[in-house]
């Protein structure tokens, strides 16, 4: 079976698709297929993450039949949640086409361009003008900020376009007219010396904060923090995406006043969502294991992320050796108690809406009432 006829066969059966182009893959529900275009609505878990245009020649692979992906389509489905084209008509018969139809419409618009090196760079802005060899764009920084002049990106070139999600949107919502001049605000803070009080500095400011640690970076709000754990409540572009535990010794960065950070808390700030900020589980903040116990009193679902991989499940024991959990493959079905040393313990997560769907629609573990 071909990409191509792969692709409609998703589309024909509305099935919760992965699409994977080059070594970036993405999840969601193909909406459109033309001869040269597919259009995808993009899902992070149950979130809708906007939709994605993409040539394709770019597109590598595609698998609507995993069991995995079977049974994260009927909790999709059980949930309500089901494919959607744009507002407006986005013509796939060619990207030129594409684009003057989201130029048209007047909103931002990511443009991803592979360069002589083989290597891709992402620009943010309006469209300005859209021809067969030249695509003239404006373009606006992450902090909010208008560039002066224009942007020329070679239009055979770009092989990847995303729109209209939550990030987009409320970025133009909230950078103002192109021509307004950046304005300082109540977010603008002076950096502080030491990881630790950079970190209780964010807490005690509500301030939306990046937070680097090996191989990850965790966005949201620090809302409990000592020298041994920081908790994160947790969100991904405008949507709340749980809480996450991490050893405050693995805290490589913390990014809390810098113009790009201080203009998306505003912009949260903006849409009302400061007000949901928190938790109400008593998690221990004094060690590791004292944390994990208290989740595992809840009976919430965690993903635990040790140095080599993701372990999803519910938490059995942990103490200052090792943490046991009832393991959770990704296709619902419970297999057996996996241990992991809880030294080499890098990022705990629970309470995002990834976890409690699984705890929804997963089958009920053995001995379970």
């Amino acid at each position: 079976m071909t990409i191509r006829e792969a692709l409609q066969r998703a589309l024909d059966e509305r099935a919760y698709t992965y699409v994977r182009t080059g070594e970036r893959g993405t999840r969601g529900f193909v909406v459109g297929v033309g001869d040269t275009l597919l259009l995808f609505q993009r899902f992070n878990d149950f979130v809708p993450y906007g939709y994605l245009i993409v040539r394709l020649p770019s597109i590598h692979e595609v698998d609507s039949d995993g069991p995995d992906l079977r049974f994260f389509g009927s909790m999709m489905a059980a949930e309500g949640l089901s494919p959607a084209r744009p507002d407006f008509i986005v013509p796939l018969d060619s990207l030129q086409a594409a684009l003057r139809s989201i130029q048209q419409r007047g909103i931002l618009v990511e443009l991803q361009q592979e360069n002589f090196d083989g290597e891709w760079g992402v620009e943010v802005g309006r469209l300005l003008d859209v021809y067969e060899q030249h695509t003239v764009l404006q373009l606006v920084s992450a902090s909010g900020e208008w560039e002066d002049g224009e942007c020329v990106l070679e239009t055979p070139a770009v092989w990847r376009v995303v729109l209209a999600t939550a990030y987009v949107e409320a970025l133009q919502k909230y950078s103002g007219d192109p021509m307004t001049p950046r304005r300082h605000d109540r977010f603008r803070v002076r950096a502080r010396s030491g990881l630790r009080e950079s970190l209780q500095r964010a807490l005690e400011l509500r301030a939306y904060a990046w937070i680097e640690t090996a191989g990850y970076r965790t966005m949201g709000f620090v809302i409990g923090v000592t020298d041994q754990l920081v908790l994160i409540h947790s969100f991904f572009d405008l949507a709340d995406d749980g809480f996450v535990l991490i050893p405050t010794h693995l805290v490589g960065e913390v990014s809390w006043d810098g113009e790009n950070p201080r203009f998306f808390g505003r912009m949260m700030e903006g849409e009302q969502l400061l007000d949901g900020v928190g938790h109400d589980i008593p998690v221990r903040l004094d060690s590791l294991p004292h944390a994990l116990q208290a989740i595992r009193d809840q009976e919430l679902l965690v993903q635990v992320d040790d140095r080599d991989e993701a372990h999803v499940g519910r938490l059995v024991e942990s103490d200052d050796a090792r943490t046991t959990l009832r393991y959770l493959s990704a296709s619902g079905v419970w297999e057996d108690v996996r241990e992991v040393e809880t030294a080499h313990i890098v990022r705990v997560g629970f309470g995002n809406a990834y976890l409690r769907a699984f705890a929804k629609y997963a089958s009920q573990p053995e001995g379970a009432s």
